[in-house]
């Protein structure tokens, strides 16, 4: 049986955010699904997010996305 769940954007920030103290339980969550199925408004988050956190690098959730496409299936909502 295929696991699969809506992803929300701060499961996805403190599974990227390595030292975050929700880090491990969001790895453990996102890694044991099969499908993510990721709102667009999730990506505009993201976006937001690592663009204030990180202004340098501010396409570094695009990059994340792109890295859990390759990795994981992805269904956008929306």
């Amino acid at each position: 049986m295929r696991r699969e769940a809506v992803v929300d954007t701060n499961v996805i920030i403190y599974y990227v955010v390595e030292d975050s103290p929700m880090h491990e339980e969001a790895e453990a969550l996102l890694d044991g699904l099969d499908i993510w199925h990721m709102p667009t408004v999730v990506i505009h988050e993201l976006v937001w997010f690592f663009k204030k956190a990180a202004p340098v690098v501010g396409a570094a959730a695009v990059c994340v996305v792109a890295v859990c496409a390759e990795a994981w299936v992805v269904v956008l909502v929306g």
